[in-house]
């Protein structure tokens, strides 16, 4: 594409667009390309079609892919070429609705008691705990732990905005523990490669699934169930929608409302359903270490914890 894929990319880092779309964008346009072998700029409405239905019928692609591939293309024809006609009349799929797969709390206890190792422990509370995807778990800092404040920031989520959520006490003793053994200084959970380098998202959903299955779980679950449940044991607590949307950092209220697949209960107070949960007691101990609601750290509101206590 050459010049076209330069200007694509402008345009796109213009409107600020997560690298994840720009590359998601210039790789379908990309295949557009090798797939007529010539320029995008020179195809047609049924051109257009065609490789449409091409990705529905020969590589049967889902419908997310499909759609992610109809807007690459409704931008770079709006944006970049400048024909805005083009796709008028080409239709964008429709995404199918599923009620999302629920852990139970005692399925999701009876897990995290079968996690021995603490770090995977500690990841899998966090991410339940404060409702988190996968993505913002491994994008968690030392830092954006506020045991002061009892929350966790989170940076630049899905389209590109930051939010807090709350910080349930037993996931800040447990991160606590946790923190006493791999001595976090930056990225919260990092990798074998180092303290520099994050946790893959592969490897917690690899970690998730097999716990699952040790833990006899028959259902169709993810590590992003987790997030699921949390947002349906929230509203079995009586949290309402609109609390819930914040909290899980929804944009449209619309999706939020896919979880009201239970009844509605009164709003009495906010808490993580983890709290509520009996898991191995005791939580390991770390001597030296102050269980106190305040910050860990004298130098800043994350994880570490002075050790002259």
């Amino acid at each position: 594409m050459g010049q076209l894929k330069l200007k694509m990319l402008g345009e796109m880092q213009l409107k600020n667009y997560s690298e994840k779309t720009i590359k998601s964008y210039l790789s379908n346009m990309q295949h557009v390309a090798n797939y007529y072998k010539k320029s995008p700029a020179l195809l047609s409405t049924d051109d257009i079609k065609k490789y449409l239905l091409y990705m529905i019928n020969e590589k049967k692609l889902s419908a997310s892919s499909v759609r992610i591939a109809y807007y690459s293309l409704k931008f770079f024809y709006n944006n970049v070429i400048g024909n805005k006609n083009i796709m008028d009349t080409i239709p964008c799929q429709k995404l199918p609705i599923y009620k999302p797969a629920v852990l139970s709390q005692k399925e999701i206890t009876r897990i995290l008691n079968l996690t021995e190792n603490i770090k995977h422990k500690a990841i899998f509370m966090t991410i339940y705990s404060a409702g988190l995807r996968v993505s913002e778990l491994v994008n968690l800092k030392v830092s954006d732990i506020d045991s002061d404040r009892m929350q966790i920031f989170i940076r630049q989520s899905k389209g590109k905005k930051d939010r807090y959520v709350p910080l349930a006490r037993k996931t800040l003793e447990y991160l606590r523990v946790y923190w006493k053994k791999y001595r976090a200084t930056d990225w919260l959970f990092y990798s074998t490669g180092g303290m520099q380098t994050k946790y893959s998202i592969r490897t917690v959903q690899k970690i998730f699934q097999d716990k699952s299955d040790k833990a006899g779980i028959k259902k169709k679950v993810s590590i992003h169930t987790l997030r699921h449940s949390y947002a349906t044991h929230m509203i079995e607590q009586g949290v309402g929608l609109h609390h819930l949307q914040l909290l899980m950092g929804h944009s449209n209220p619309k999706t939020t409302s896919n979880y009201l697949h239970v009844q509605k209960k009164d709003l009495l107070k906010i808490m993580s359903p983890l709290d509520k949960m009996i898991i191995n007691e005791p939580l390991p101990q770390a001597s030296g270490i102050n269980r106190s609601r305040r910050h860990i750290s004298s130098s800043r509101k994350g994880l570490h914890q002075t050790e002259s206590a």
